[in-house]
């Protein structure tokens, strides 16, 4: 009688035992030869999600040096297909390069699969944002992807850019060590945060950087005439910062470290970059912060009406081989211009110049326009010219 019993006890507790293991394998806490988990099968993701990519698309690569936390058995991009489309047209995300970044090289701490139960179904508060933003774009782009990016920018500022050095100080890339700004941050002040922005997240709607002015006083000081001319900052770049003359670009909307450091070169320059040189010399460095900060903070808006359908498609073709720098649409990004909504006049004799040598010959922009056409220049300047990234 208790050897029969001894036997159904073994059975019973092998039978759980083995439904607890193929249960694990099922959901991917465990890997069972033969098993196939849910998680690793479209149809289980694509019954909430749209998009399927695949186990190695935004995976834990080897460049990222990390292994997948506890049952994680696919990539990020199943999960966060949203963040993987931003990366894929950035910068970062288009190269070539053998170090390229994997999403671990930055996010150094992903989750394991009991973690994200807990905080998607067990928790409440910002992670009801997040299960909202896998349905809502327009709640992902707006609100949640930018309170989230501030918080990881901040969270890699602190660490002085660690991520980011830790690829770029790398005698393989791309560093010029040369920039007063890369000296700065190789000597421990300040960090590459404190230019670069939305270039390993290539979105339409940037996330700005904090202005180092004063916005109010900005706007008073850009309505006080300046220079030798005694000209205001709107006679020549418009009301609002709408410039409507050829000659001089749009301000409203510009990023505010751009302008901080444009006007900085200029008054370098002095009286050997013309009028705004001039302009530029009156001003200390606390009026500069505080122009800056005024115009970055006045909505932009395009310059000149669509005209001809093919040229501005044929422009915005053009355009992809500049969005690295400038962003998607070219509302700038980081220490990059925004060059969406400037005049087309402005854009044409400026990329022109660039091109054949008149201004910052041997520049990263004279290389990028070496050898375009008249034409190609016009189709590039009239999309730009048109483009509302309101």
């Amino acid at each position: 009688m208790r050897s029969d019993f001894k036997k159904i006890a073994w059975w019973t507790a092998g039978g759980i035992f083995l439904v607890v293991l193929l249960a694990a394998g099922k959901v991917g806490l465990l890997h069972v030869p033969g098993i196939t988990p849910l998680f690793a099968q479209p149809s289980t993701c694509t019954f909430c999600h749209e998009t399927w990519y695949g186990p190695e698309e935004g995976a834990f690569n080897a460049r990222a040096g990390a292994e997948k936390p506890f049952g994680v058995n696919i990539g990020c991009a199943e999960c966060h297909p949203s963040a993987a489309e931003d990366f894929r047209s950035s910068r970062h995300g288009a190269s070539t390069s053998a170090l390229k970044p994997g999403c671990q090289n930055c996010h150094d701490q992903p989750h394991s699969v009991p973690n994200f139960f807990s905080h998607m179904f067990l928790q409440g508060g910002d992670w009801k944002g997040v299960q909202m933003a896998l349905r809502d774009q327009d709640f992902n782009d707006h609100t949640l992807a930018p309170k989230l990016g501030m918080k990881e920018r901040t969270r890699m500022a602190q660490e002085q850019a660690a991520s980011c050095r830790s690829c770029h100080e790398q005698p393989q890339a791309v560093f010029p060590q040369g920039l007063p700004e890369h000296q700065a941050v190789l000597s421990g002040q300040g960090s590459c945060l404190d230019c670069h922005v939305n270039i390993t997240h290539q979105r339409r709607h940037p996330i700005p950087l904090v202005a180092n002015g004063d916005a109010a006083r900005g706007e008073a000081l850009a309505a006080k005439p300046h220079g030798p001319q005694g000209k205001t900052c709107t006679q020549c770049h418009g009301e609002g910062g709408i410039s409507t003359n050829p000659e001089w670009p749009s301000l409203a909307g510009q990023g505010v470290r751009y302008l901080e450091r444009r006007l900085r070169q200029l008054r370098e320059a002095g009286v050997m970059a013309g009028t705004m040189g001039q302009v530029a010399m009156t001003l200390n460095d606390g009026h500069i912060d505080d122009l800056a900060a005024y115009f970055a903070s006045l909505p932009a808006r395009p310059s000149d009406p669509p005209t001809d359908p093919l040229t501005v498609a044929r422009g915005k073709e053009l355009f992809a081989a500049c969005t690295g720098c400038h962003g998607p649409e070219g509302q700038g990004q980081g220490i990059f211009p925004r060059v969406a909504g400037q005049p087309m006049g402005y854009l044409v004799v400026n990329l022109g110049d660039y091109r054949d040598g008149a201004r910052a010959p041997g520049s990263i922009m004279a290389q990028a326009v070496e050898g375009m056409s008249d034409e190609a220049i016009e189709q590039v300047a009239m999309w730009l010219a048109t483009v509302d990234t309101r």
